[in-house]
């Protein structure tokens, strides 16, 4: 048996839905519409991308920096800004 979201994005897939916007509303319905839920992950994510830029400018103001270490935090902050913006545009 699929879990709820393995349900949803094949759902979603069939009827060539945006699957990033389906699946807020999934969260809204998994968290009983809660929007105080959304805020709290929302807040979680922003948190997370401002620790990521930190974290890349300690390692960049190092004298030796790993530029492969800054190249994937500044990816995983691109993705984190990315998803904060799905959010935020589907409130």
């Amino acid at each position: 048996m699929m879990n709820p979201i393995e349900d949803f994005s094949a759902f979603a897939k069939k009827l060539g839905g945006n699957i990033q916007k389906l699946g807020l509303k999934l969260r809204k319905y998994h968290f009983g519409g809660d929007e105080m839920s959304i805020e709290k992950h929302l807040e979680a994510l922003k948190a997370k991308h401002e620790a990521l830029d930190l974290e890349i400018e300690q390692e960049a103001n190092r004298p030796l920096p790993d530029q492969v270490l800054i190249s994937n935090l500044k990816k995983q902050k691109l993705k984190l800004k990315e998803e904060i913006e799905q959010i935020t545009a589907a409130e």
